[in-house]
C-alpha cells in the first residue's frame, strides 16, 4: 500500500508542478532559474532537474551462434535430426530479428535537467546534451506521462513518468514559444 501511496503523491507533485508552470508561462513570467553547479554552460539558464525515465530508441547489432550438429544412425534419425535443428535454426533467426529490431531500449531512472538550451540526462554517471537545435519532433502525451523528442543525428529520446508533464511544458515551449501552451498536446493542464 505504500508504494501506491507514494506514486500517487509523485503522480500528483508531477501534475501540480505542470500547471503551476503552465500558469507562469501563461502570464508571460518565467521560473527563476536554479543553479546546478558543472551542469550548465555559460550563460544558460536551468529551470529545474526531474526525475524521469529514459528510454532511446534504436536497433541494435545481436550475435547469433548457431550449434553445431552431427547425426550418426539410419536415414530416417539423421532426416529427423535434421529437421529438429533446421526447426532450431529458424527459432534461433526469429529471436534474433525480435531482439536486433528497433525498440525502446537503455530504459532507466534518471534525472532530466531542462534549460533554454537542452534537456540534459546524466546517463551512466555521463551528462548527455539534447541541444533544442538538433530537435525534429516534438510529441508530449501527457496522459500517458512521456515526452518524444526526436533529432536530426541521434536516436529519438523517451522521457517518461509522473514529471514527464513538467518537463513535456518547458521544453514545448522552449521550442516552440508561448503559443505552444495553447496546443491540443498541452490541454489536459487547463481542463
Amino acid at each position: 500500500m505504500g508504494r501506491r501511496r507514494e506514486f500517487k503523491k509523485l503522480n500528483r507533485q508531477g501534475w501540480d508542478a505542470a500547471r503551476s508552470l503552465w500558469r507562469t508561462l501563461h502570464s508571460g513570467a518565467e521560473p527563476p532559474p536554479v543553479t546546478v553547479p558543472g551542469l550548465v554552460l555559460h550563460g544558460e539558464r536551468c529551470w529545474g532537474g526531474a526525475p524521469i525515465m529514459y528510454a532511446r530508441w534504436c536497433a541494435a547489432d545481436v550475435d547469433v551462434r548457431y550449434g553445431g550438429f552431427a547425426a550418426v544412425g539410419n536415414p530416417a534419425f539423421v532426416l529427423g535430426a535434421s529437421l529438429a535443428n533446421s526447426a532450431r535454426n529458424a527459432r534461433l533467426r526469429r529471436r534474433t530479428a525480435r531482439m536486433a529490431a528497433a525498440q525502446w531500449r537503455w530504459h532507466q531512472s534518471t534525472v532530466a535537467f531542462v534549460t533554454d538550451r537542452g534537456v540534459r540526462c546524466r546517463v551512466d554517471g555521463q551528462l548527455i546534451p539534447f541541444d533544442y537545435s538538433a530537435v525534429t519532433g516534438c510529441w508530449p502525451e501527457l496522459h500517458n506521462q512521456t515526452l518524444t523528442l526526436e533529432f536530426d543525428r541521434t536516436y529519438p529520446l523517451l522521457l517518461g513518468g509522473p514529471w514527464a508533464v513538467w518537463t513535456s511544458v518547458a521544453v514545448t515551449y522552449h521550442l516552440f514559444g508561448q503559443q505552444a501552451l495553447h496546443s491540443e498536446a498541452l490541454r489536459p493542464l487547463v481542463e
